[in-house]
């Protein structure tokens, strides 16, 4: 027994020596970070120029990632704890941006090797490692070290910086916005994340923010497309650095477009149709080598992309896909396919709101889903929901001219009718003035709805009706629990 004891205390002594020899660099640099920045007193100073110093000393280098990574991994509670906690004291609540700005162009320190990847394999897909700057360090590598350089390749690069809350690294967060800025929004939209999950109103008080607030929220959203258009220009350059631009298809685009204070809206997306295109309208430029630039002014969807890619690559068509080949566009062979674009909106982050009837309630996030463990403990949609859930999503049918809303409500559902040309902003139902319209729209959106049926604009402006439309019933009385009053905008 005393042999054991004293073994155990040695290794205990061992491991004691040997934290705290791995752990003195962070100790030791702290302690001159918290002496620089006493002696500086200037936040943005150190953000800027000072930052070169940290990054020329290893060990303080890593010191700062080192605080980084436990603000940053702490991230809401930490960020919106010292916005609250710390609004008499900027500097404070500066720094921990700083740090964070600091850590968001940089890899996990100690584990970011072929060792770490062993020892911790999920470390490659954590969220907050995979910053844009880290994917796009990683489709470079892809793209300079393939092993057969004569074979073909395909890279989907996902990179997430836009997406909300609109937090970027420095310098982006400052490129757009006003420099005398202090608001709760400084660094990205300040919200709880906590009632983001448990209320589904969390945004309410977007509706009251200011021109100026809104304006800034706008700015920080252009500083991460600035963000991801350096990304993309890195890859580019790569791509012409291997000689590749000849011979490879470069396509850039999105899964959904944004709301950003448009009419009836607030921020994120996939909530609404209200406000005009701006959810579904998603940025596409395709690269085809050798193919003279043009703009296609004409309604093009996600679902055309596989098609499209299919024929340019290996000349090929595949009956199961949805979408349309666009290469006709792409070499001129024609000036209008005579597309539609049929949507719905996503899951409900956000309450719906609708411009004159009471809008349906539907329950918050926590309510709704719930982490299945067997399921690698994703959250999922509780199935009781699932149902009512589908069928309470607006949906939309969009021609060249005519847009039409199908809207579920707490007294039903409503159809609304917008005149793209005229009201890009859908502003006014125009469902009165243009019956004829309003009958044909309502008709072929839902033959989509109900039957997975799509016509094009000439169809559906120009095909013989039937007599009567018929709706099912279930779509008048969708009802979840109700524990939040929502009123119309």
């Amino acid at each position: 027994l005393l042999y054991y004891i004293v073994k155990l205390k040695l290794e205990l002594l061992l491991l004691s020596l040997f934290l705290t020899l791995f752990f003195l660099p962070d100790y030791i640099g702290l302690l001159i970070v918290l002496f620089y920045l006493h002696r500086k007193g200037d936040i943005e100073a150190f953000n800027k120029s000072e930052l070169k110093i940290v990054k020329s000393i290893p060990f303080v280098y890593y010191t700062v990632r080192y605080i980084a990574s436990i603000l940053d991994e702490l991230n809401n509670y930490w960020q919106f704890s010292a916005m609250r906690i710390f609004q008499g004291n900027s500097k404070f609540y500066d720094l921990t941006w700083t740090l964070n700005s600091l850590r968001c162009n940089e890899d996990p320190m100690y584990f970011d090797n072929k060792f770490g990847y062993w020892l911790f394999p999920k470390l490659e897909s954590f969220a907050h490692y995979l910053r844009a700057e880290v994917v796009t360090d990683r489709a470079i590598n892809k793209i300079k070290n393939r092993k057969n350089k004569t074979k073909p390749f395909f890279y989907t690069i996902f990179t997430g910086c836009n997406h909300f809350a609109y937090h970027a690294p420095y310098p982006y967060y400052e490129k757009w916005t006003d420099p005398k800025y202090q608001g709760p929004n400084k660094y990205q939209v300040h919200f709880d994340p906590n009632e983001f999950i448990s209320s589904s109103t969390w945004d309410e008080k977007f509706f009251s923010y200011s021109d100026k607030e809104k304006q800034h929220i706008i700015d920080l959203y252009d500083g991460c497309v600035s963000r991801f258009d350096d990304c993309v220009g890195r890859i580019i350059k790569t791509l012409e650095s291997e000689n590749l631009m000849d011979n490879t298809i470069v396509l850039i685009t999105s899964d959904h477009g944004e709301d950003l204070f448009e009419p009836y809206t607030s921020l994120t997306h996939g909530v609404s149709f209200n406000g005009g295109d701006q959810g579904n309208l998603v940025p596409c430029i395709l690269y085809v080598p050798k193919t003279e630039p043009r703009k296609i002014n004409h309604i093009t969807r996600n679902i055309d992309l596989a098609p499209t890619l299919l024929k340019l690559t290996v000349n090929k068509t595949e009956s199961r896909f949805e979408g349309t080949n666009l290469s006709p566009y792409i070499k001129g062979e024609a000036s209008d396919l005579n597309l539609a674009f049929y949507g719905e909106t996503s899951f409900p982050f956000v309450q719906r709101r609708t411009k004159s009837d009471i809008p349906l309630y539907v329950p918050p996030l926590d309510e709704l889903t719930y982490v299945d463990k067997n399921f690698k403990f994703h959250i999922v949609l509780k199935p009781e929901y699932e149902k009512n859930l589908i069928k309470s999503k607006e949906r939309c049918l969009r021609t060249k001219s005519w847009k039409i809303v199908f809207s579920p409500t707490k007294n039903g559902y409503i159809h609304s009718l917008y005149n793209i040309e005229n009201d890009p902003q859908c502003l006014k139902d125009v469902s009165n003035e243009f019956p004829s319209i309003m009958k044909r729209m309502k008709h072929f959106l839902w033959e989509w709805i109900l039957h997975g049926k799509e016509y094009s604009n000439d169809q559906i402006m120009n095909d013989p009706l039937p007599s009567v439309n018929q709706i099912p019933s279930d779509y008048e009385n969708i009802k979840f629990p109700q524990s939040e009053t929502i009123s119309p905008l």
